[in-house]
């Protein structure tokens, strides 16, 4: 077993993580919620014959888009946490890791 310190986290770095985990996670977000409408409209097409033509465009640009919208995000909120924890190990002796090797 090895103790290493963490000094000084990468902005950049952390903030591309936090980019592929939002986007990752609000794919499946928007691909479940689109699954669950298709499955809704389909049982009121017998009332609204355009209904499902119509709302499939916007679920599957809304599959597009959304994620694009949180990988933003999320990479600014990565790299805003990460300035602020290297702001703060500046005042401290960092992180103790134990690491095996």
């Amino acid at each position: 077993m090895k103790t290493l310190t963490v000094k000084k986290l990468d902005v950049v770095s952390v903030g591309n993580f936090a980019a592929m985990l939002g986007a990752v996670l609000s794919f499946v977000w928007v691909l479940i919620a689109w699954i669950m409408a298709m499955v809704d409209y389909a049982q009121l097409e017998v009332f609204f014959p355009n209904a499902v033509e119509w709302n499939t465009g916007f679920g599957l640009l809304a599959i597009i888009i959304i994620p694009a919208i949180y990988a933003a995000v999320w990479w600014v909120g990565g790299a805003i946490v990460a300035w602020f924890y290297n702001v703060a190990l500046g005042a401290s002796n960092g992180i103790k890791v134990d690491v095996e090797e």
